[in-house]
C-alpha cells in the first residue's frame, strides 16, 4: 500500500500519465463500426473518401510512414492531423477549417466507453490543499486527448499537462520530460 502521507511530506510535486491511470478508456480504430460511423460524418460534412477498406489502409499506412520517417527523437510522436490533412488533399478535398474537431470525431467513433477512474478528483483535492503541484504527461495526440482533458475538467485540476503530439517525442525519450 501507498503512504500518501509519506508521499506529500516527501514530495511538491507529483506526474502522472493519463490514460490507464486516471482516465479508463477503450478504443478500437481498427474495428469497421468505427470507419463507419466517422465515414456517416465525412458524407455529413460533404468530405470525400474512398470505401472504408482503402480509407483504412491510407490511414495506417501513412501514420506509420510519418513515424517511420521522425528521426530527430529516439521515441519519435507525430501530429495526426499530419496525417488527416495529407488524406484529404489525397482524396480531393480542401484542408477543412475544423480539422482539430474532424480528428475528434474519429475519437469519438473508436471509442467504445470512457470514464474517471474513481478517486481521482478527491486525490487531487488532497495534493492541492497540501499545496502540490499535479502534471499530466501522457503520450498521446492532442486532437484526441485535449477534448477528454476538458470533458473530465482535469485542466481545472491540475497544474499543467504535457501532450506528446504537441512535442515530436514521447515517454520514455529524456526530451519528452524536459
Amino acid at each position: 500500500m501507498v503512504d500518501i502521507e509519506k508521499l506529500m511530506q516527501e514530495n511538491d510535486n507529483f506526474v502522472f500519465d493519463l490514460y490507464g491511470t486516471l482516465i479508463d478508456i477503450h478504443t478500437d480504430e481498427w474495428a469497421d463500426e468505427t470507419w463507419e460511423k466517422f465515414c456517416a460524418f465525412l458524407d455529413e460534412e460533404g468530405i470525400t473518401h474512398p470505401e472504408i477498406p482503402a480509407f483504412r489502409k491510407d490511414f495506417f499506412d501513412l501514420d506509420k510512414k510519418y513515424r517511420e520517417d521522425s528521426k530527430e527523437y529516439e521515441y519519435p510522436e507525430i501530429d495526426i492531423l499530419e496525417v488527416y490533412k495529407e488524406l484529404f488533399i489525397k482524396y480531393g478535398n480542401s484542408v477543412p477549417e475544423n480539422l482539430f474537431d474532424i480528428s475528434y470525431k474519429f475519437r469519438e467513433a473508436s471509442r467504445e466507453y470512457m470514464r474517471l477512474f474513481p478517486g481521482v478528483e478527491n486525490f487531487f483535492n488532497t495534493l492541492k490543499r497540501n499545496g502540490k503541484k499535479i502534471f499530466i504527461l501522457s503520450n498521446a495526440q492532442a486532437s484526441y486527448t485535449l477534448p477528454e482533458i476538458e470533458y473530465f475538467k482535469l485542466d481545472k485540476m491540475v497544474d499543467d499537462f504535457i501532450i506528446s503530439s504537441d512535442y515530436g517525442c514521447m515517454k520514455p525519450d529524456i526530451h519528452f520530460y524536459d
